[in-house]
């Protein structure tokens, strides 16, 4: 990071695309849980298991922010995110 503080990490966050990696994660997790919440009845499943919907929403979002820090996302793939001296 060239810069130091906060302005460094958000401007290292946006160069490492995490905003939108968690951005598209938030939305397959509504729509996730928008699903659930229409089949379980559909599928007879207890109406209390959405609950375990929305803890795996909860859980895996640190796994998220970890890969979207790692991992560039993008048309060409999936690609490790370069150093910042060679981007």
């Amino acid at each position: 990071m060239n810069q130091s503080g906060p302005k460094g990490f958000v401007h290292e966050l946006r160069r490492r695309r995490v905003f939108n990696t968690v951005a598209i994660y938030i939305v397959g997790a509504w729509v996730a849980l928008q699903v659930a919440d229409l089949a379980f009845p559909g599928l007879e499943i207890p109406e209390s298991a959405i609950r375990y919907v929305w803890i795996g929403a909860f859980s895996l979002f640190p796994l998220v922010l970890i890969f979207g820090w790692r991992y560039d996302i993008g048309k060409d793939g999936i690609r490790r995110t370069p150093h910042a001296e060679s981007a």
